[in-house]
Formats: structure tokens, sequence, C-alpha cells
């Protein structure tokens, strides 16, 4: 843009005006010279501010600032210090939050003004008014180049997340890229309880069955079972656990689909009645006998007994806590000599039942079961999610350690965060309670999101 500089006048006539007027006249140009040039300085900054093209010269801009473009990143929309730009048609975003969001390493080079980034078996690198990229020392041309606006770097989100490996799509109507992190393979498991979910699992109505959701899961747990205070088993429970018409058909039909199949075995103490078991030794044998005997045609038993240690404190507690870990041995010494896999479904170290060492715990299950939920908000806060797993880390290895994730409390959307906390954490996997829950949506984000282990 052409500018005019300030131009001072003198006036040429003489005898006119005396040497004191001119020189008056002359100091208030000057002034008025300087308010103007101090007026256009925001303007020249902004010009020196403009990308610079391959050559490196300052080249005008298109670059609009889109403060209603919202970007997600697994679900979660994410805060930039500086908003997205769009550019011909292509969204740029600061590249140190959308790196981190993605759990990417990465660095900022200043010597050569290149943004340097590492992560899944990738390396990248982008630098400021090149339209040349390099991943993995391989060049790739870049359709629009990085730059600096308002001392942020600036890179193509779209290149950028595909570079990794990531999905990425534009919603036109709500204005959001949406960025999905690189699908991993975990273990993943639903659970079959509370109700019929034949549909739901299979596609279609019983007894038909169709692929339905079998190729996004790796093991269905089948909760049928309530345990007694005596140790016994029951399917006829009155919590809803209970078996359904056509239970043959859905084992057989998970094992037709390639799924290992666990059973369930469940019990509250919300009338004292697991405090009873727990304080009765004789009942645990009774209990171990019995779910070796249940667990005959499937792969192994999940453990989830629920409620221990609400209002306990001191040496309470602590005796709690040692009962059920001593009920947890017996129990998982007789299944590891069937050759019967246990999974411990545990409440997390920030919940309000605190009657679980899950230390002492850990080496007694093949699988810890975070019930990572029930903190009274939906969708579950992803804060208190990682804390329970971060918690859950320091006392179990991660090979062990499986999310559980409450679909009730869940969107599509909260959902694909919570399998990326997975994810970043390198848990093993993470379990879906479960079906007849599960929408189309649901199945896209953890289709998008993972592969299960077969």
């Amino acid at each position: 843009m052409r500018t005019r500089q300030p131009v001072l006048f003198f006036s040429r006539a003489r005898n006119e005006f005396s040497k004191v007027e001119s020189r008056r006249r002359a100091w208030h140009n000057v002034l008025h010279g300087i308010a103007g040039f101090c007026a256009l300085l925001p303007v020249l900054l902004a010009c020196f501010l403009l990308p610079v093209s391959a050559a490196g010269s300052i080249s005008p801009s298109t670059a609009t600032a889109a403060p209603t473009c919202i970007i997600q990143v697994d679900g979660t929309a994410i805060a930039f210090p500086v908003a997205p730009l769009i550019q011909s048609g292509r969204a740029l975003v600061p590249f140190r939050a959308i790196a981190e969001s993605l759990g990417i390493a990465v660095n900022w080079v200043q010597e050569t003004q290149t943004v340097h980034a590492v992560g899944y078996g990738k390396t990248v690198d982008l630098k400021t008014g090149s339209k040349t990229a390099n991943i993995d020392g391989k060049a790739v041309p870049l359709d629009i180049a990085p730059f600096i606006t308002s001392q942020r770097a600036v890179i193509p989100l779209r290149f950028f997340g595909e570079a990794f490996g990531c999905k990425v799509d534009w919603d036109g109507p709500n204005r959001t890229v949406r960025v999905v992190s690189p699908v991993k393979t975990m273990e993943i498991t639903a659970w079959y309880a509370m109700d019929n979910n034949w549909a739901n699992l299979f596609g279609a109505a019983y007894p038909e069955t169709a692929v339905g959701g079998t190729d996004a899961l790796g093991r269905v747990v089948f909760g049928w079972y309530e345990m007694r205070e005596d140790g016994s088993l029951t399917t006829s429970g009155t919590k809803g656990w209970k078996k359904p018409a056509g239970w043959e058909s859905a084992l057989s039909g998970a094992q037709k689909a390639g799924l290992k199949i666990d059973l369930c075995a469940y019990m509250s103490d919300g009338s004292g009645e697991l405090t009873r078991l727990m304080d009765n030794p004789a009942a645990w044998e009774t209990a171990a006998l019995s779910l070796v005997r249940e667990a005959e045609v499937y792969n192994g038993v999940h453990l989830d007994l629920e409620g221990l240690g609400l209002t306990d404190t001191g040496d309470q507690l602590a005796a709690v806590r040692k009962q059920f870990t001593d009920f947890s041995r017996i129990v998982s010494t007789a299944l590891h000599s069937a050759g019967k896999t246990l999974t411990l479904t545990l409440h997390p170290t920030n919940s309000a039942y605190k009657g679980y060492d899950m230390a002492a715990l850990a080496p007694l299950a093949d699988r810890i079961h975070l019930m990572a939920y029930d903190y009274g908000q939906k969708p579950e806060p992803s804060s208190l999610v990682q804390q329970a797993v971060n918690q859950a880390l320091a006392l179990v290895p991660k090979e062990k350690l499986i999310l559980g994730i409450s679909l009730a409390s869940e969107t599509p959307e909260s959902l694909l965060a919570k399998l990326a906390l997975a994810k970043r954490s390198n848990l093993a996997g993470v379990s879906l309670w479960r079906l007849g829950l599960m929408q189309e949506d649901d199945w896209l984000s953890l289709r998008d999101s993972i592969r299960p282990i077969r």
C-alpha cells in the first residue's frame, strides 16, 4: 500500500511573515507530520508481519482470522494462543498447541525458523516461508507455506495432522475441523449385561447375526451372574444381572465372530452383603469354586464387587482392604489353576470407595478394569478421569490397566476424548459399559480411534 509521506511546507513569499512566524509554522508542521507517521505505524508494522513467500520476500496475505472456526482434537476443542487462520481455503494453527494436543514432541529451531516434530514413528520439519516440508527426510510439497503471525509460527493443520496419520475432516455447517489422533491397537471390551444386547452386538434381530459391532471389539463380558454373600452365584438375581433368552446363542455368536468371552460376577455392598461375604472366609472358597465351575466355557472372569470402604477409616479401612486382597488371592489362584484369566473391576482411588488396595491387587489380576466414572457430571470430567488414570498408573503396570467408560455418561465426542486419553496414557485398553447403549456415532468414534487386539 502506498502512503503519503509527511511534507513540511515553508512559505517562499518574502516579507509576508516575520522570521518568528515562519519558525512557529515550521514547528507546527513538523509535529503534524510526526502525528501522521504515528497513525500509520500500526499499518507499517502489520505489513512487516505478513507471511513470507517461498522465496522469502514479503507478500500480501489472504489469511484471515477465523475466531468462529473450532479445532477439535479427539472430541475436545483446543484453545490456541492466537486464533486459527484461513488462507486459500486452508486452516493454519499455532504449531505447539496442536502438536501437544496430539502427544507429538515439537521444537522450534530459531536459527532456521523451522518447526521440528516427532511422534507416531514420524519426523516432520516445516520451515516458515517454504512450500516444501520434510517427512522422515523426504521432501514433500505444501499447498501453503507456514509463516509467523503475532510472534507465533502457524502451520497448515491438515498437512501436519495427516503427516502423522491423523484423520482430519472439515464440518462446514459447524465451522469445525475435527482431528482424530492415529488409530492405535488396544484391547477393546464391551459388556453384554442388564438387557438383551443382541441387536447392538450382532447388528440384526435375534437369532440372526451380522457383523454389527463385532469387528470393533476384541472381548465381550457377559454380565449374567450375581454373587451371594455365601459365595454362590445366581443368574436370576434382584439387580438386573440375569441370563436373557437365547444366551447360549450369544456366547456362540461372539466366539464365531472371533471374540474372547468372559463372565462377570457382580455384587454390591448396598445392604452390607459384600461386607458380610468379606467377613466370612469360609465363603471365599465357595466363591472361588463357583467361579471356576461357571467359567468352564469362558476365557476368564471379571470380578465386579463394588462399594467397600465408603465410611471406613484408619485401622478398619486397612482391615477391609486386606480382606478383599486375601479374598482375591484365593479366587486368582483357583482361576489361574484352571487356565482362566481374572480381571478385577475396581473403583478409582479418587472415588468415595477406598476399600481396595490397588497395588496389592495388581499382581493377582491379569487386568485391572478402572471404573473411572460416576463423578456426578455428564460427560464425565476428563480432568478427574485423567487423575484416576494417573493415580492408578502409580500402582498398576500400564500393561494391565483397562479404562472403564460408561456410555450412559458420554456423547460420541466425549467418548472420543476418553479413548484418546487411554491412548495417550499407553493403557492396555478400554472397556465399554455397555452394549445396548452404543449408538451408531459411538461405533464410528470407536472405529476411528482404536483397532482391537484379537
